[in-house]
């Protein structure tokens, strides 16, 4: 079956961002949709003098809701696959057309933000090898990025009827393709972070993680680290090997740590191990 690909894009005033997102994207033009949801700048007048179809919500529904109403116009268009990316910056679109190629042999793809870890601050390192490992844990899954919102996607039956909310909704995604049977792969891309800056994880992020995982798993840790979560204290956890520290900050955030060296050989396994390279 021929691939007919719609290019799904949320914006969330975006407005010093999406008019340069949309620019790259002019030769994908017809295919792309942007779901402007609920921008109080000036979001919505540049996509529409950009000529891009959108579609705006009046008030800011977030990630679920993206997916949901993505899924609903790529079905009504009969489209065959979708593909995500963020609106701030954060992705290239130029890597559009590797996540083109990737889905003609896979169900779902996952952008890879982790191929050149010195750009990378470790915390950002340590936060996603945490929700890595999490991850295989459930379903046993081995991917270098399990939470990047630059993802191709199969539609099918397995993508809709999401019930999760806030960030949960990437993680559900990825465990639902898995538990099908759905052959899962991924797209190496840059990262743009600077190395200098404190990347330390929202708390709803990681709620929002832990609230999917227990859907799949029966772990009692999983819980003790939701009550430590409550009281804003420290929680450290062990997965495979590995172990993770996560220092609560009176921003709400939390700031993850773990070995370097040894977290540089699970990205590393990627470039030198066959069974990795999923092309």
């Amino acid at each position: 079956m021929k691939q007919n690909v719609l290019i799904s894009i949320p914006a969330f005033n975006e407005e010093k961002h999406i008019s340069i997102i949309l620019n790259q994207l002019s030769a994908f033009k017809k295919y792309v949709l942007v779901v402007n949801d609920g921008s109080t700048d000036n979001t919505e007048q540049l996509i529409r003098v950009s000529g891009f179809t959108y579609i705006s919500n009046s008030i800011n529904w977030g990630i679920t809701e993206f997916y949901k109403t993505s899924l609903e116009y790529a079905i009504k268009n009969n489209y065959t696959h979708m593909i995500t990316l963020d609106s701030d910056g954060q992705h290239d679109p130029s890597y559009v057309e590797d996540f083109m190629k990737k889905l003609e042999h896979f169900d779902l793809i996952v952008g890879n933000r982790f191929t050149d870890l010195s750009i990378i601050p470790e915390s950002k390192i340590a936060s996603n090898l945490f929700a890595a490992l999490l991850s295989r844990k459930i379903h046993g899954i081995i991917l270098p990025d399990v939470a990047c919102g630059f993802r191709g996607m199969k539609i099918s039956s397995v993508f809709g009827g999401y019930r999760i909310e806030a960030f949960g909704v990437v993680y559900d995604m990825l465990f639902r393709f898995v538990k099908s049977g759905s052959q899962v792969g991924y797209v190496n891309i840059p990262a743009i972070y600077h190395p200098s800056d404190v990347y330390a994880t929202k708390i709803d992020e990681i709620v929002s993680l832990l609230n999917v995982a227990r859907q799949y798993i029966d772990w009692s840790v999983l819980e003790k680290i939701l009550v430590k979560i409550i009281k804003r204290k420290d929680f450290k956890l062990r997965l495979f090997g590995y172990d993770f520290r996560a220092q609560y900050l009176d921003s709400k955030e939390y700031l993850f740590s773990t070995d370097l060296i040894k977290a540089t050989a699970y990205y590393d396994q990627f470039k030198t191990n066959p069974q990795f390279q999923l092309l």
